[in-house]
């Protein structure tokens, strides 16, 4: 992990001009781990303590996601958000569980999901880990100086699981039919452990059907708060405390909370039912 930090402090130091994200896309990210920019191929950030530092790829490259490094532009699948004026698309954040990224008018918004829930690619909603298939970095490991082994369960993979030594994380994969039991600190039967945060669910049995876009049109709000002029904003919906509505630049467009989450006004944002501020008509 030392390593790792000071190669990527070293590229910081190397590169011809460095500034710091003013939307921190490496909050609870791991040092080391690169995102891409949603609004220009050739760029990306470099997470270094969780503040993320705009670097540029040499001339004739892009960013690729997936092997977190340049590569040839004729070969990468660019990460960016499309032109078009209306419409919504989202976008998963690489190897990050928590974030992701709403696109409108051609324009790139970084969103977090709170209260430890996960981006489910699935419906494009933030939901609870447990009906999420996201494969997150080995998970992070307090500093030590100890000998002695920690075991620590990995995000929402319950056949995944990250053996700490000295402050440094080693990912570890169960085999077939094994999931790690915390209680054990060992690879058992999936017979005899039940998972907290299965993934066999689906968006379907939940009742939460797959997410469709929507447009960004006009829509009925609530008369006392309207969608501003310029800018983004996500405010309540007039009669349901599982619906939302995401404002950019005057037009608004309807979303939805997964299933056993309320939009909460003062956050901004979908949590669990109990701890959501809803107050509808």
């Amino acid at each position: 992990m030392r390593n790792t930090l000071l190669s990527v402090c070293a590229l910081i130091l190397l590169a011809g001009s460095i500034e710091a994200q003013v939307v921190n896309v490496c909050y609870g990210a791991q040092d080391g781990l690169f995102i891409p920019d949603y609004t220009n191929c050739s760029n990306y950030y470099a997470c270094v303590n969780q503040i993320g530092y705009l670097q540029t790829c040499p001339s004739g490259y892009s960013f690729d996601s997936k092997a977190q490094a340049c590569n040839y532009a004729t070969v990468v699948t660019c990460s960016t958000c499309p032109s078009p004026a209306s419409g919504l698309q989202f976008i998963a954040v690489p190897n990050v569980c928590d974030k992701y990224v709403i696109c409108a008018g051609g324009s790139a918004f970084m969103q977090t999901c709170m209260d430890g829930l996960e981006y489910n690619n699935e419906t494009t909603q933030c939901d609870f880990s447990r009906n999420v298939k996201c494969n997150p970095p080995p998970a992070s490991c307090p500093s030590s100086t100890s000998d002695v082994l920690t075991f620590v369960p990995n995000g929402g993979e319950c056949t995944r699981y990250t053996i700490c030594y000295k402050g440094t994380g080693y990912i570890q994969q169960c085999s077939s039919g094994l999931v790690f039991s915390p209680t054990q600190n060992a690879c058992v039967l999936a017979s005899s452990y039940t998972c907290p945060t299965s993934t066999s669910s689906t968006a379907a049995s939940r009742n939460n059907s797959p997410f469709i876009r929507p447009a960004l049109e006009e829509i009925e709000l609530n008369p006392s708060a309207g969608c501003p002029a310029a800018g983004t904003k996500f405010l309540p919906h007039v009669r349901s405390c599982s619906k939302y509505i995401f404002c950019v630049n005057g037009k608004a467009a309807l979303l939805t909370c997964a299933s056993g989450l309320h939009f909460d006004r003062n956050a901004e944002a979908c949590r669990p039912v109990k701890d959501a501020n809803c107050q509808v008509a």
